[in-house]
């Protein structure tokens, strides 16, 4: 059939692009995660006059979340993660979509502890790297109010670190 093809015409770019596209996601589909960061305004003074603008499809997916946070999309490479990009994103998946699957991979493959802190509080681990995406899971707050009681503020200062 191949054969054919380079015969009678060869797909488009974008056709082969878009094959790409979904293929690398397909492989890469079960180890999505959401990642929590903070979005910085336009006037915040850690930015520098130094700033690197994108093409939307080189541009990392994400979605608001609450306040000045945001969930970004990343990838598990083994040693490493990879933030989605825009261009790593099937036109068929819907950002809801790509939510959902990565909020039911973390629910499947990472557990949560909570520990006490030695300052009378309490903290939620997970290895290091997924602490602060607890807050995707809405089945964790019934979870902490269950072990603490239902007057829960929390802090999240950095994406290793969630406090109670």
């Amino acid at each position: 059939m191949a054969f054919f093809k380079n015969i009678f015409g060869k797909s488009s770019t974008a056709d082969t692009e878009r094959q790409q596209t979904d293929k690398f996601f397909a492989t890469h589909r079960s180890k999505l995660y959401p990642w929590v960061k903070v979005l910085l305004s336009d006037n915040d003074p850690q930015l520098t006059e130094n700033v690197i603008e994108l093409k939307e499809e080189e541009s990392p997916v994400f979605s608001n979340w609450l306040g000045d946070l945001i969930i970004n999309y990343v990838i598990e490479m083994g040693d490493s993660f990879q933030v989605l990009l825009q261009r790593d994103l099937p036109a068929a998946i819907s950002t809801d979509e790509l939510h959902a699957i990565a909020v039911e991979n973390l629910n499947r493959d990472i557990e949560f502890m909570l520990r006490d802190t030695n300052f009378g509080g309490h903290m939620l681990t997970a290895g290091g790297n997924h602490e602060a995406n607890s807050i995707c899971l809405p089945g964790v707050w019934q979870w902490l109010t269950d072990h603490v009681g239902d007057s829960l503020v929390v802090a999240i200062p950095a994406k290793d670190l969630i406090l109670l």
